[in-house]
């Protein structure tokens, strides 16, 4: 196996551990045609249809709740292939909710489902322009950079600047995942990595598994087999019992690597 190849396993592998360390995410991601129409089907009970906006209408809750009617009615008619209509909806629903992601989440799934990325990507500039601390907005531009333009050094730029604006711990995650899923090598993903998956373990006093392995992981990948044994370690003694096989395999695995690179 080639080099780049072994980067690319051994990211995907760090990708899918950040993701347990997510549990579940609130946000999706830009592309949200398959979840906002999940969601409207379900609170309408039935597909969505031509038939749909006349149902919604009569649907009691929503009679005193005008912004949430203009959401489903935006996906409704997008879903129709009105999209005039769904545009002016979602207009509706982004004045009554500026400060939330939602609106500008389905703004960009509305660009997207019509293949105009530009336009994503110019609503969303404009828009941070108008509020330059909405950290939200910053994860949604910079997680449509990544998908849509491979644009790796922009994307990475937003989520410092979410991460200037609010140190908490979402946008920690989101750097995390930015940096194990980021396949160009002049981001400099690996070493950047380290700091946040050492933030993440003092968050938690250093007692959370999965973030115990994450690091291992990542000291693996910078080739620090010491350390990386070391937290590996940490993590099979604070595990359920249920979880110390696997990773007593992973630590066999490490060793045997250990043992080659001396050899060598």
């Amino acid at each position: 196996m080639n080099s780049a190849r072994q980067i690319s396993l051994v990211f995907g592998i760090l990708l899918f551990r950040i993701q347990l360390v997510l549990g579940s995410r609130e946000l999706p991601e830009p592309k949200l045609d398959v979840f906002f129409r999940i969601e409207t089907e379900e609170m309408l009970g039935e597909k969505i249809s031509s038939n749909s906006i006349a149902k919604l209408d009569g649907i009691g809750s929503l009679k005193s709740n005008e912004p949430l009617r203009c959401f489903y009615r935006a996906v409704i008619f997008a879903s129709i292939g009105q999209f005039d209509k769904a545009y002016e909806n979602n207009a509706r629903f982004l004045k009554a909710n500026p400060s939330s992601s939602i609106p500008y989440h389905q703004r960009v799934n509305l660009f997207l489902i019509q293949n105009n990325k530009e336009k994503a990507l110019s609503f969303l500039s404009q828009s941070i322009t108008g509020m330059s601390k909405h950290v939200f907005l910053y994860k949604i531009r910079a997680d449509l950079l990544f998908s849509e333009f491979n644009d790796y050094k922009k994307s990475e730029a937003d989520l410092l600047t979410a991460r200037r604006l609010s140190s908490d711990y979402q946008t920690l995650l989101w750097l995390m995942e930015f940096y194990a899923s980021c396949p160009d090598p002049k981001i400099g993903a690996q070493r950047k990595l380290l700091p946040l998956a050492l933030e993440n373990c003092r968050r938690e006093g250093f007692k959370n598994v999965q973030g115990l392995e994450l690091l291992s992981s990542v000291y693996a990948l910078l080739r620090d087999y010491e350390n990386a044994q070391r937290w590996l370690e940490q993590a099979i003694d604070l595990a359920p019992e249920a979880e110390k096989d696997g990773l007593r395999k992973s630590l066999q695995f490490l060793k045997l690597k250990m043992k080659l690179i001396k050899v060598k």
